[in-house]
């Protein structure tokens, strides 16, 4: 009777009634249908685990989407940037092109002209006359070595163009770019805090200052710039060179060391990291006289208050600097434009006090003419005189590097 009893592992005395579906042994009725109910309730769970899957996969499906979606997003921001970026290199390399080519034009038309009213003209009067005086002889023999040697400043031009293009470095990726573009929000506010001071080296400005022997000045300055290396910043050697022009007491002194440097400035355009490394260096000399006649409470200070005239000497200054940089083919209008209206932009100190003294320059030109003068000009001690400076020289410089 054994073999037909309930085979239910709790020993149950009923007979067998059917094989369970659930664990294949023979049941009585009894545990035929409790065994039923535990088939129903793994149905429950199953159908529990289903719903919960199918939504996780819903919800991994809509996140993929957003996440794929906003890398295309990216990716058609990064391209656009990349586009303007570019676009905005060649109109700044257009402009300095062009601008550099006309100056080129004018100088060489400038020698030619020289060299025809003042040698041809006077050897073809010569060989008419038949007659001529040593002091003619001598006039003519320096007049073409004074071109020649002028004519030698055109490889300082040709230096000064802009280098074509930029590099990527070969760990650079869209992906890094892309990055970038979606950290900019949250690291925005932290970059601007992070600026950084733009003062004079002692030594550039003591060969700036050097009037005596120029030539060996420049090539001592040429020296400590290899140097440096890619240390070198432009913006620094502007304020060391415009440091130096402040420093000097004599109007003429102030002229002289303005016009036999600028080439040296100019020369040293190809090395700029940035369009704008003239007007940082520009705005990093005010920054540096303001921030030592605060420190010390110099005289220099009143520099920054109106004078008895009503002006700034600071704005005239800073104007007559800023048309100073365009006549010698440093900087255009476009430049200066966009350095006015991109704090943003800006990584050195001094810029609100920059633009406040630029203020006066940018209402006095328009758009049409800012950039378009290319005559090659000498600043008159006229010029210099009109801005009252006053100097009281500060011991205190960047520490070189």
């Amino acid at each position: 009777m054994a073999n037909y009893l309930c085979e239910e592992k709790s020993s149950c005395a009923n007979f067998q009634s059917a094989i369970c579906l659930h664990c294949n042994l023979r049941l009585c009725l009894s545990h035929i249908a409790e065994h039923n109910k535990l088939i129903y309730s793994n149905v429950e769970d199953l159908s529990e685990e289903l719903n919960a899957t199918s939504q996780q996969l819903k919800e991994t499906s809509e996140k993929s989407r957003i996440i794929f979606n906003d890398a295309l997003s990216a990716l058609e921001d990064w391209r656009r940037k990349q586009l303007e970026r570019a676009e905005d290199i060649y109109k700044q390399q257009l402009e300095t092109i062009n601008v550099q080519r006309q100056f080129a034009e004018q100088f060489c038309q400038q020698l030619t002209q020289r060299l025809d009213q003042d040698v041809q003209q006077q050897l073809n009067q010569i060989k008419i006359q038949q007659n001529v005086s040593v002091g003619v002889l001598n006039f003519i023999r320096q007049t073409i070595q004074n071109v020649h040697n002028e004519s030698t400043k055109l490889t300082d031009v040709f230096a000064a163009l802009p280098k074509i293009g930029w590099e990527r470095s070969p760990s650079s990726s869209i992906a890094t770019d892309i990055r970038k573009i979606s950290s900019t929000t949250t690291t925005h506010s932290s970059s601007e805090t992070a600026t950084k001071q733009c003062l004079p080296f002692r030594r550039l400005v003591q060969m700036f200052s050097n009037l005596s022997s120029i030539e060996q000045s420049r090539k001592d300055i040429d020296q400590h710039i290899r140097s440096q290396g890619p240390n070198f910043r432009l913006p620094i050697l502007v304020c060391s060179f415009l440091d130096a022009w402040y420093r000097k007491a004599k109007l003429n002194q102030k002229v002289l060391l303005l016009n036999e440097y600028v080439l040296t400035i100019r020369k040293y355009l190809a090395n700029r990291t940035n369009e704008y490394d003239i007007l940082y260096g520009i705005q990093g000399f005010f920054y540096y006289i303001k921030s030592t006649s605060n420190k010390k409470k110099r005289l220099n200070a009143s520099i920054f208050d109106k004078n008895q005239q009503g002006d700034v000497p600071a704005q005239c200054m800073m104007t007559f600097l800023l048309q100073f940089f365009i006549n010698h083919h440093c900087i255009t209008g476009k430049f200066i434009r966009d350095w006015y209206h991109n704090k943003h932009k800006n990584p050195y100190r001094g810029f609100t006090t920059a633009k406040q003294l630029a203020r006066s320059f940018m209402q006095s030109i328009t758009s049409e003419l800012i950039g378009q003068d290319v005559r090659t000009v000498s600043i008159s001690t006229m010029d210099a005189e009109r801005m009252e400076i006053k100097v009281e020289p500060s011991n205190e410089y960047v520490e070189e590097t």
